[in-house]
């Protein structure tokens, strides 16, 4: 069996599914994996014939909400990758077409590429499901950052490309799927049933495996200078966390103190962040996994992937949301007592500090990261997964 697999350059949303590919591979089938240059080097790790596409995205930070302007700027994106990258999943896919496209739910591309390839494809959904009654907005209506912007024109814009760049094709397209106006027939979902948002209103289409295991061969290792210090991990994302005063905020309130700090500060200018305490180590990217092993306390955006990681190695996590996605994952895990949240916009040291200080020693906090280990861990992960393709594949 030959599967397609095209994921959006994120690493939030390349690096959950990653382990599929070894898991496909082990079982005989063939792998090929689509997406941007910024995350090829980890989809080439894994061993999947790689197909490098032109899209990228950049680091962003959206001090004032999320405006019209701001929102028309990243879909503006997004629909220039969709149109750029299409012509060449097309060529590619023809000369050797798959069984069965995967694809990340968020990546348009795909969406319309299963139309005029006319094969199998599965939803690949790395965060919360969606469907016909539940899209994203219903479920973030009390965010103020989405009650601040207009929903209406940026949308609308992007709607009318995507549907301009399909009708090209002579097929269409639909609205976007994290409104739940499009669902797949198959939906393989990298999430703990228990935390999707309206868990019991999801049908047979959607299949809960939770989140993968990393099994993938490992070329870079890294572990403590000190491995008897406390150590702190801060990561801010990949795409939302071009934010300086946060890093600095960072900075002063562990500077210098009995903390070993690792902080991840992607496609960030290092340099620009000014002087960097003794005790801190801050680097591009860090291997999150090695990390966990070792971390006392997480301060983390968060993604599901970091959350996910955290839970797994028993690591409470202070979560500072930087966006609306990133607040309602935020919400269901202070809720499921894995993590305690902080405002962006009141954010400052000592409130930092007192945060993280504090979920070291809370007991629900505890409670609910073993909880959610023994759910993770009955979960069916890559295997399940591809048991489900395969099946589904017939």
């Amino acid at each position: 069996m030959h599967v397609a697999i095209v994921v959006q350059p994120a690493h939030g949303h390349v690096n959950p599914m990653l382990p599929l590919v070894p898991e496909l591979l082990s079982r005989g089938h063939r792998v090929t994996f689509a997406t941007g240059p910024e995350c090829v080097p980890a989809v080439a790790s894994s061993g999947a014939r790689v197909i490098t596409l032109p899209a990228q995205l950049p680091a962003m930070y959206w001090p004032d909400g999320v405006t019209d302007e701001r929102m028309d700027e990243l879909l503006t994106v997004l629909s220039t990758g969709v149109r750029e990258s299409l012509p060449i999943l097309l060529r590619e896919f023809s000369a050797d077409p798959p069984d069965v496209l995967c694809y990340d739910l968020t990546t348009e591309v795909a969406r319309i590429l299963t139309k005029l390839l006319d094969v199998p494809s599965v939803a690949l959904v790395p965060h919360f499901a969606f469907h016909e009654t539940l899209g994203m907005r219903d479920a973030v209506a009390i965010e103020e950052g989405w009650e601040s912007a207009d929903p209406g024109w940026p949308w609308q814009r992007y709607y009318k490309a995507m549907q301009e760049t399909a009708a090209s094709y002579g097929t269409t397209w639909q609205d976007d799927a994290l409104d739940g106006s499009s669902v797949a027939d198959l939906n393989l979902v990298l999430i703990p049933k228990e935390f999707q948002y309206e868990a019991d209103t999801f049908d047979d289409r959607f299949r809960f495996i939770g989140p993968l295991e990393d099994n993938r061969p490992r070329t870079e290792r890294w572990a403590p200078a000190d491995p008897d210090a406390r150590l702190l991990f801060i990561s801010f994302g990949t795409l939302f966390n071009n934010n300086p005063q946060f890093y600095r905020t960072c900075f002063e309130a562990f500077g210098d103190l009995d903390w070993q700090v690792a902080m991840a500060a992607h496609k960030l200018d290092i340099d620009e962040l000014g002087p960097i305490p003794s005790n801190f180590e801050v680097r591009p990217y860090f291997p999150q996994v090695d990390v966990m092993r070792h971390a006392t306390a997480v301060v983390s955006h968060t993604g599901i992937r970091t959350l996910m990681d955290a839970v797994t190695y028993g690591v409470p996590m202070v979560i500072v949301p930087p966006v609306p996605m990133c607040g309602l994952i935020a919400q269901r895990a202070e809720a499921a007592d894995l993590a305690r949240c902080l405002d962006l916009d009141d954010l400052d040291a000592r409130t930092l500090r007192d945060a993280v200080e504090r979920i070291r020693h809370d007991e629900e906090v505890r409670r609910g990261i073993r909880h959610y280990q023994k759910v993770i861990a009955d979960c069916g992960g890559a295997k399940e997964g591809v048991d489900i393709l395969e099946a589904y594949r017939g």
